[in-house]
């Protein structure tokens, strides 16, 4: 079904390519995989009034997040890719810290790198909770 949006939206048969992305969806396909990409093939869809208003619907805004690498003992980098230009932050909190935080650090994607960030995190202690869970779009 995704395949086949992604057809009839290059072919700007767009009430086709809606009828496929809602049967994709209601299948079980996030959203937010008709946001991410092919961005080419897929903009005379996603540009569309009829592809807005689902958009609406679901509201996404986080494509890809986080992605964490980079870990030596003490520093991380999470890569993190919105819809659209957006700021981010990312949190870390230790585990003995309640409700304070470790660290936090902010940026923006940006739509010439394919709006996503790359944060690096330093000067982690150990303890830290899962940073998996600690961040968000502001």
């Amino acid at each position: 079904m995704y395949g086949m949006a992604v057809a009839h939206a290059h072919k700007h048969e767009i009430d086709k390519a809606v009828t496929y992305v809602q049967q994709a969806v209601d299948e079980g396909l996030p959203f937010a995989r008709f946001l991410a990409g092919p961005r080419d093939l897929l903009k005379p869809l996603t540009s569309s009034p009829e592809f807005k208003v689902l958009a609406e619907k679901y509201d996404v805004e986080m494509l890809h997040a986080p992605m964490l690498g980079c870990l030596p003992d003490s520093s991380a980098k999470f890569w993190i890719r919105t819809a659209h230009e957006a700021p981010i932050e990312v949190v870390v909190k230790s585990a003995d810290m309640g409700d304070s935080f470790q660290t936090r650090i902010s940026a923006k994607t940006c739509g010439k790198r394919d709006f996503t960030a790359v944060l690096s995190v330093e000067a982690l202690k150990p303890g830290s909770r899962d940073p998996w869970q600690c961040y968000k779009a502001k």
